[in-house]
């Protein structure tokens, strides 16, 4: 049993529920509510669930702890027992400020008194309980900090267990994450997003030739775009995990304005680097956006790699992986890839990333796999230092051309 709290509130009616929009201080929040474990009849259930929250809310808890612009969306909390009281702040005739129909302010300002004795439960927000919880643990200064809550009632029988788990799950379901193009537009913390925006605003490559839709894929219809800027953000962040002064705090947490200098950079010379080392993409720059740049590269009869999301992806991701495994600089590395094949509808990619009959690309996992085995492989890399082997590459390649494991021979572009 809790302390009598008396909080601000307003109340207002969706759908036939009534609740009360007010807010609480992070101490408070962790003290008095819980989980929903009461909505689930199944204890191993709850278990599985509670399992599921706790990497995110490890995240929220860091989130809390180093990020000063720190904003919380409102908590959704069920209210079961005790005794709750409505005390509603009658407004005077004479001191109402609005002219006309101003009827929906009566009734709709008042005070939420919780007595103490109520079984308070998150409906949506479990994860932001939980790491508000492990945050306080280490830093109990923060509980004075306030957050949005919205109370709902709740009844502990049949029927209410049921309307309270249908609207747990609807807030649940229809709780849309942010895309990752929007995070790659908006994010203001994750290095990756950051200097994906500044690339497609000053490198030559991409200003004003990335499509920005909602997925990796580039329309079959786009004769502009290099690539999209989802495959744009992936090649960022595999460029910048190839360097030193990386670390994974990056995605999460702002890192410093110099430390973004040199991220940025490091990106901009070696996106100079695969310009200089590849002819078609000087002669897609020197055709102005308007004139349809990219389409001599990029069609139903396949194109160059470099155009498609995949192959770009590919590409980053072979060059990165030289850099790494095989200590190579990025332009000693990007010029051994400039000597594979780049052509969709030729070998090695024809049935591995382009259907030959079909005229369009292979996009299954395995397809893009092999692709940057085979990128790596054949320019020099090692293939046990990224988890396979010529055994390996050559049963998967045979797989997907529909040979004989003999009758496959992995190309080789660069000899030691």
């Amino acid at each position: 049993m809790y302390s009598e709290l008396i909080l601000p509130a307003l109340r207002a009616n969706m759908g036939d529920w009534t609740y009360y929009i007010t807010s609480m201080s992070l101490m408070e929040l962790s003290r008095r509510v819980t989980t929903a474990s009461v909505v689930h009849e199944s204890e191993s259930l709850d278990k599985m669930i509670q399992r599921s929250r706790s990497p995110r809310a490890d995240d929220i808890a860091d989130y809390l702890l180093s990020q000063p612009q720190r904003l919380f969306g409102t908590l959704v909390v069920g209210v079961y027992g005790g005794e709750p009281e409505w005390l509603e702040v009658a407004i005077e005739e004479r001191s109402r400020p609005w002219e006309g129909d101003g009827g929906r302010l009566v009734g709709a300002i008042g005070l939420l008194r919780l007595a103490g004795s109520e079984q308070l439960f998150a409906l949506d927000g479990q994860h932001r309980l939980l790491g508000t919880e492990r945050a306080l643990r280490r830093d109990p200064s923060l509980g004075a900090e306030e957050v949005a809550v919205v109370f709902v009632g709740h009844s502990n029988d049949a029927a209410g267990l049921e309307r309270t788990r249908r609207l747990f799950s609807t807030l649940n379901r229809y709780a849309k994450p942010v895309s990752k193009s929007e995070i790659i537009a908006l994010d203001e913390d994750d290095a990756s997003a950051i200097v994906t925006r500044r690339l497609i605003d000053v490198h030559p490559l991409f200003r004003d030739r990335v499509a920005l839709g909602k997925t990796k894929a580039v329309a079959q219809r786009d004769r502009r775009n290099v690539t999209s800027v989802v495959a744009l953000y992936d090649c960022v962040e595999m460029i910048l995990k190839s360097k030193s002064a990386w670390h994974q705090k990056d995605k999460r947490f702002r890192p410093s304005e110099a430390k973004l200098n040199e991220y940025t950079r490091h990106c901009v010379e070696y996106w100079d680097v695969v310009i200089g080392e590849n002819d078609v993409l000087e002669t897609y720059l020197a055709t102005a956006t308007e004139s349809r740049p990219a389409e001599p590269f990029r069609g139903t009869w396949g194109g160059h790699l470099l155009f498609r999301p995949i192959g770009i992806l590919a590409h980053t991701w072979a060059a990165t992986a030289l850099c790494v495994n095989e200590g190579m600089t990025i332009r000693t590395a990007i010029r051994r890839l400039s000597a594979v094949p780049m052509q969709l509808n030729d070998a090695p990619w024809a049935g591995v990333l382009w259907d030959v009959e079909n005229h369009r690309m292979r996009t299954a996992k395995e397809g893009q796999r092999v692709a940057k085995w085979i990128m790596y492989y054949a320019t020099g890399g090692t293939l046990e230092r990224v988890r396979s082997s010529e055994g390996k590459l050559q049963t998967e390649l045979a797989g997907l051309l529909n040979k004989a494991v003999d009758d496959v021979v992995i190309p080789r572009y660069y000899e030691s």
